[in-house]
């Protein structure tokens, strides 16, 4: 009798099915990766409104003012006092504003709204990764603290880079509305901050110089800023900090985001800027009263 053939692949016709599947799976991974990462600038922009919204909620409670930069040496700052305003009462509730923050239980409450979704690291860092005052849940935002060199009130003196008193957040000062002279929709109030350090060396410790939210300002009275930065350095600039000699509060804003990164506006907008943005324009946009001629974003 013969025996019936079983219908079935060759090898040359398997290894030609494989290779289409191949080719497809090249040519739809971008695709899926663009879609992704459309998702995540979604929510990173969900964030920064949320926190433009809990900034304008403050101010309606609090005569016109903003929250707050940093308070002082180890000293509860801006994300702290934002909390109650967006949906943080329970993590407010366990803080105490008057105290250290290196002793504050609410540091080890991961807040999702303060991390950007790009961010591939860790976002918490436990006492045996860094020294005892950083450790805690991290954010990859922060304020803007103005630009050195322009029309200013003067600035304060640190060991980390001076800082103008001209931007919407500051050292021991409190931004009022009425004082955003070049109007709300010209002024940065925050933007995402990732620093890409070319060494190393301050990468592998906090990957990208970020810090815990609750965190206003380092501890040791030579004011190193945690929760807003001097738009010195064009956005997502690559640098060696030690090499390169930059101190921790001119270190460059910048994200995971392909070519820009999202930055809140005062008037509640959030746009997307890109690297290639106009110098001038982009430090315009750092303080509130500097009556500069910049060009759209």
């Amino acid at each position: 009798m013969n025996k019936r053939r079983r219908p079935g692949f060759t090898l040359v016709e398997l290894l030609v099915v494989i290779a289409i599947i191949g080719i497809l799976v090249t040519l739809l991974l971008p695709a899926v990766n663009s879609a992704r990462e459309a998702a995540r600038r979604i929510q990173c922009t969900n964030n920064l409104k949320q926190m433009g919204l809990a900034m304008h909620n403050y101010a309606s409670a609090h005569t016109g003012f903003f929250p707050p930069g940093s308070t002082g040496n180890g000293k509860h700052g801006l994300f702290s006092h934002m909390l109650p305003y967006m949906e943080g009462q329970n993590v407010y509730a366990m803080m105490n504003l008057d105290g250290q923050t290196h002793v504050d239980p609410a540091r080890s409450q991961w807040i999702s709204v303060y991390v950007c979704p790009s961010y591939p690291f860790p976002t918490f860092l436990d006492e045996s990764q860094v020294a005892f005052f950083q450790w805690g849940a991290l954010t990859t935002y922060q304020g803007v603290g103005g630009k050195n060199g322009r029309r200013i009130e003067g600035f304060a003196e640190t060991q980390h880079g001076k800082m103008p008193y001209n931007g919407m957040f500051g050292w021991l000062i409190q931004r009022r509305i009425r004082q955003i002279g070049d109007g709300l929709s010209k002024t940065f109030t925050m933007g995402e901050f990732v620093h890409r350090d070319l060494k190393g060396g301050y990468w592998s410790q906090h990957p990208g110089n970020v810090r815990p939210w609750i965190l206003g300002a380092n501890d040791d009275g030579t004011i190193g800023v945690y929760a807003f930065k001097v738009l010195e350095i064009a956005l997502n600039t690559e640098l060696d900090r030690g090499a390169d000699g930059v101190p921790f509060n001119w270190l460059p804003m910048g994200s995971f985001h392909p070519s820009g990164g999202m930055f809140l506006v005062a008037d509640g907008s959030v746009n997307f800027v890109p690297d290639s943005v106009d110098y001038k324009t982009y430090t315009g946009m750092a303080t509130v009263d500097g009556a500069e001629i910049t060009q759209p974003l």
